[in-house]
């Protein structure tokens, strides 16, 4: 009874989390996109329980937490403290802010409530350089610290508002966390982590235990800048009893273009994809991947050093297909083809002929997801966060969403057909520098058993007309008002033979050729 009881109250209590921050951030890209995530962990910086804008911040947000203890000792933990820590010091994303404070009962620390936003703001990385920062003292804001570190920021009085946001849910987790704690007692509540723990690396090992022992490879490559296939992942795979190691040594060195991604990030990615192949995504708790080892190489691209993890998100999906691709021999049945997500992004900037004032912005296009043995993928997905209203849209931006649909036929064609991507068009009403970042066009996401592989993202400006262009991968070119951008998403691949007369299995495409553009 207990044990249900605590589990309960500690989902409950990050929940609610979840909803204060989010109700109460001034950004639209948490109020509306839902960019953030929550947890409560333990005094040894294990999750208790944590609600995810993916399953891939799982390590983020142990991680602050930690950094700060390692740098400055146990004995900075006070009540009534809360921290704030950016994530390029562990390091790990760009313009990702954490606050977290330390959780008291009875003068014994028992853990932490921590609140992770994206801040999409092109200047807040700077805030990285001052490692973890001490912005409210025995229950008091110090005013002069969030202003300084606030003041250069062109959004600093929204972000003022996030802050705020995030200071209330991390009280509303804290008071949660401590009421359990005093109604069940320390011990207790110990006790029951413990035996959640020791159950949940049961069920893991058990998963691990029904496949045969052996090593199992797989590979796949990014574009990198130009098209070139010059970034290839092999991956290795070794099941020896209840036991997996996750071998990703063998990668190209870090890169110079923002594909390069922190240790913590990749090992997230590595448990995110373990727990959907073992567990079909089963909430996470503190005994998971206790049996999972992940090698990287230090200074490769996906255990990077002193650089930007601007596009990190397209490393990572790779790594999660090439795992399930690796996996597909011996366990069809739990694995998926290769996803198409997080495959295009375009940012923007410019000023608004509205206002006179500047703006920036940036849109992950949703994709299709790879399809499994015993379903299709799924269409439009947006893994990290969600689109903006389109009337908060085009107030936001000098734009006018003029489609918003599925790309049909997007989706590798199989038994199971792969998911479709979306297919977005903007229509811009003021002059701005438009910046695209493809990736997988020259290895589409692929099929398994069979399946084909689903279509590559697109960008092309003012489509079907004498001026159409498609930029390449990294390009950044100016755009007038009246100028349209169409975004087509990634699909996904598809799984299984497809019937010679399946509608999947035929030629599929949306737009004509391309026409030549400028320069």
């Amino acid at each position: 009874m207990a044990i249900a009881m605590i589990r309960t109250a500690v989902t409950g209590a990050a929940e609610q989390m979840a909803l204060v921050l989010r109700r109460g951030a001034f950004s639209s890209a948490i109020h509306h996109a839902g960019e953030y995530a929550v947890a409560l962990l333990d005094r040894e910086h294990g999750v208790v329980s944590a609600c995810l804008g993916a399953p891939t911040e799982l390590g983020a947000l142990r991680g602050p937490t930690r950094q700060t203890e390692a740098q400055l000792g146990a004995a900075v933990w006070q009540p009534g403290d809360v921290w704030l820590l950016c994530d390029e010091v562990l390091p790990g994303a760009y313009a990702s802010v954490n606050c977290f404070t330390p959780v008291f009962t009875e003068g014994e620390l028992i853990g932490f409530a921590v609140a992770r936003a994206n801040w999409p703001d092109p200047a807040s990385p700077g805030l990285a350089q001052l490692g973890p920062v001490l912005i409210v003292h025995k229950g008091q804001q110090r005013a002069g610290v969030l202003d300084a570190l606030l003041r250069d920021l062109p959004a600093r009085h929204r972000l003022h508002g996030d802050l705020g946001a995030a200071l209330a849910a991390l009280r509303v987790g804290a008071a949660r966390y401590t009421e359990v704690a005093e109604r069940w007692g320390i011990g207790t509540l110990a006790e029951v982590r413990d035996l959640l723990a020791v159950q949940t690396r049961r069920r893991e090992r058990d998963r691990l235990a029904s496949l045969p022992d052996g090593v199992y490879r797989a590979e796949g490559s990014l574009d990198g800048l130009g098209g070139q296939r010059d970034l290839t992942i092999g991956i290795v795979l070794r099941i020896t009893g209840a036991d997996l190691t996750i071998d990703l040594t063998d990668c190209p060195d870090q890169t110079g273009h923002g594909l390069n991604c922190a240790a913590g990030q990749v090992i997230a990615t590595c448990q995110a994809t373990v727990n959907e192949v073992l567990h079909g995504g089963a909430p996470i708790g503190g005994g998971s991947f206790r049996a999972l080892r992940v090698q990287l190489r230090t200074g490769s691209m996906l255990d990077a050093t002193g650089t930007t993890y601007t596009w990190h998100e397209m490393a990572r999906q790779l790594v999660s297909d090439l795992i399930c691709r690796a996996l597909a021999p011996v366990a069809p049945h739990l694995v998926r083809a290769g996803g198409g997500r997080h495959s295009l992004v375009i940012s923007g900037e410019g000023v608004d002929p509205r206002t006179g004032g500047r703006w920036y912005g940036a849109q992950r296009i949703a994709a299709g997801t790879g399809a499994r043995r015993d379903a299709d993928g799924r269409d439009a997905v947006q893994e990290q966060g969600l689109y903006l209203p389109v009337e908060i849209l085009e107030h936001a931006y000098p734009v006018r969403l003029r489609r918003f649909a599925i790309r049909a036929g997007s989706g590798g064609a199989g038994a199971r057909r792969g998911g479709h991507g979306v297919l977005r068009e903007y229509e811009f009403t003021g002059d701005a520098v438009i910046s695209v970042h493809i990736e997988r066009t020259v290895e589409p996401a692929w099929g398994l058993c069979g399946g084909e592989p689903g279509l590559p993202a697109e960008v092309i400006l003012n489509p079907g007309t004498a001026a159409e262009y498609r930029p390449a991968s990294g390009e950044s070119f100016p755009v007038r008002a009246g100028d349209v951008l169409l975004c087509l998403g990634a699909g996904g691949g598809g799984f299984g033979m497809a019937p010679v007369d399946s509608p999947g299995a035929q030629p599929r495409g949306d737009h004509p050729p391309s026409r030549p553009g400028p320069g």
